[in-house]
């Protein structure tokens, strides 16, 4: 039993020994492939799915009845789970409630595995399963639409796959303009806002060996609007994230079809001090600024050249 014990101990010790680094460190940062943050989802789950099932089966927890073992087990992980949330911005990083809701999700799922047979563990079961399902269905359609958007580059937007508009900050798809196929994304711009428009924040490719952006902006009836296109690369905030230190592109939009092209040798040259990273931008962004209303564009074929 002692011995049993030891090693449950052991194991538990190396295991938050090799893992905890990853709450403060960027697991991207340090390998030569991006992570897809999704993955972070499932990590979370399994990690504290796994110290649940360990701090189940400790001798301090085992003489217990399973509701004192599920509720110990459950408050230890919100404590841990807690806590390291709140010491990683020490770390550069942000604490996170979705982060947390993971932890917990994962450490509920093992906890009912573990319940006796009979109603309790069906009910604790429809309770997780539950719990994993709005914890991560987002990650789970976020990763299916990065293997879609590998598939579709260097189409960075036409909005006919399901999911794409959540590549994008704001906007939903619409019917009611397309310039290529059916959909377009409507964007809507919202007066009292500072920068209305929307982001493309992620699967945005490497453009090296192309010789344009080109993009379809549709504007419904009234005055003119002018667009603003920012490009920024991972570096631009690594350095300040300085105006000069990005593309920044001012385009005049009348109602109708717009058709915008960017040479990419202008985007990668615009950085005042240096170069943009073609093969590592992190955000291209479309807004407007000094809206005296409401208005709508409905973004469409973006796209490499």
């Amino acid at each position: 039993m002692l011995r049993d014990a030891r090693i449950t101990y052991l194991l538990l010790a190396a295991l938050l020994l090799a893992v905890l680094p990853l709450f403060f460190i960027s697991v991207t940062g340090a390998l030569l492939q991006p992570v897809p943050p999704e993955l972070y989802a499932f990590g979370h789950v399994g990690l504290f799915a796994v110290l649940a099932l360990l701090a189940m089966h400790t001798p301090a927890l085992r003489g217990h009845p399973f509701p004192r073992r599920a509720g110990l087990t459950l408050a230890g992980v919100l404590l841990l789970g807690g806590t390291l949330e709140l010491l990683q911005p020490l770390f550069g990083r942000s604490a996170s409630l979705v982060d947390l809701g993971q932890n917990l999700a994962g450490a509920f799922a093992a906890v009912a595995l573990l319940a006796p047979r009979g109603a309790v563990r069906r009910s604790l079961a429809v309770t997780a399963l539950a719990a994993l399902t709005a914890t991560l269905y987002a990650p789970t359609i976020d990763l299916w639409d990065r293997a879609q958007a590998r598939q579709q580059f260097p189409v960075l937007g036409d909005f006919e796959t399901r999911f794409e508009h959540r590549r994008w900050s704001n906007g939903s798809p619409s019917t009611r303009v397309a310039y290529t196929g059916n959909r377009s994304l409507e964007v809507p711009l919202r007066a009292e806002r500072r920068y209305p428009g929307t982001m493309l924040r992620r699967s945005i490719g490497n453009w090296h060996g192309y010789s344009a952006l080109q993009f379809q902006v549709y504007l419904s009836e009234g005055p003119p609007l002018y667009l603003t296109v920012s490009i920024r690369d991972q570096a631009h905030f690594h350095r300040g994230g300085r105006y000069t230190d990005r593309f920044n592109g001012r385009y005049r939009l009348e109602p109708g079809w717009n058709k915008v092209r960017i040479p990419v040798d202008s985007i990668r040259q615009a950085p005042r001090e240096r170069e943009l990273e073609l093969d590592d931008l992190a955000e291209v962004v479309f807004f407007t600024t000094t809206l005296r209303q409401d208005r709508v564009i409905y973004l469409d074929g973006v796209r490499l050249e």
